[in-house]
């Protein structure tokens, strides 16, 4: 039997619970009877339903785990997203998928050989749309800053080599502020080459993880401004200011939003999960 009938399955089976926001239309339902025959021998349902819970059903029941602790939230919020909303998103993701396969294949079939039933598809996009509508409720522009950042590393943890690194980044900050550009300092001073490529180019982050003294710092630069040298976990950091939250617009924007929402939505998921009492009864303890 197909994975794509083998996932529905396991979701049908848990009646009741979060397979009942499944529209109608797409709801799976549990087979009786013979559900296949090969030279005269019939294979039933009976047959399959305890395969179907050893090989998928953990899988089935951790995305109806994730379901019901963001659809929990979500409506502890008062937020919802309807059908049709979740119709939609799924019905453009499908096209657009379609679009990189050979002619006649469907989407369809390839998710489904990776277990991507529709049902799944419906519950997960619905738990990612809702998930997604939580965390932007906390989205704050000024909250925001645009970095990027010289790392001077100790070559060890000894106290000469922490002090050597120390010089080195004053010595950084020192040629910054004096108007040297960053293109030049950067590459003189940072030891990973691979990072010459971006100049260390960090991206969106909240002020929130950043040490306090530049995060403060940094809430009053302008563009193009540095931090002053700063110890942090990775070691000797200059951050340089490229853009502040709410002075983003068009495409910094949505690259703006779109990493507070991945960020977000981990910490979400995180946060649910370590609240959340979770009992996980199947498959049934051992005696043994």
């Amino acid at each position: 039997m197909a994975l794509l009938h083998a996932l529905t399955l396991a979701v049908a089976f848990l009646q009741g619970g979060p397979s009942g926001d499944l529209p109608a239309s797409i709801r799976p339902t549990k087979p009786t009877g013979v559900v296949a025959r090969v030279n005269g021998v019939d294979i039933t349902a009976a047959d399959v339903e305890p395969l179907l819970w050893d090989w998928w059903g953990a899988d089935a029941i951790q995305d109806l785990i994730t379901y019901q602790l963001v659809k929990a939230e979500a409506g502890k919020l008062r937020i919802n997203v309807s059908d049709k909303d979740v119709e939609t998103e799924l019905d453009k993701f499908m096209q657009n998928y379609s679009k990189q396969l050979k002619e006649g294949v469907t989407a369809e079939t390839v998710l489904a050989r990776q277990g991507l039933t529709r049902s799944r598809m419906f519950l997960r996009f619905r738990a990612q749309m809702l998930a997604r509508a939580i965390v932007d409720r906390s989205f704050a522009p000024t909250k925001m800053v645009k970095v990027s950042t010289l790392l001077i590393k100790p070559i060890n943890e000894q106290a000469s080599s922490v002090s050597d690194a120390i010089k080195r980044a004053d010595e950084a900050y020192q040629r910054l502020k004096k108007g040297e550009k960053w293109d030049v300092i950067f590459p003189a001073y940072n030891a990973d080459q691979r990072a010459n490529a971006t100049k260390g180019l960090v991206g969106w982050r909240e002020l929130s993880v950043f040490p306090v003294t530049v995060a403060e710092e940094l809430a009053k630069l302008k563009p193009g401004e540095v931090t002053s040298p700063a110890q942090t976990e990775y070691g000797i950091q200059i951050f340089k200011l490229e853009l502040a939250g709410k002075d983003a617009k068009g495409q910094d924007l949505e690259e703006m939003k779109s990493m507070y929402a991945q960020a977000g939505e981990s910490q979400l998921m995180n946060r649910l999960t370590k609240e959340a009492k979770i009992e996980r009864l199947f498959p049934p303890a051992s005696g043994h």
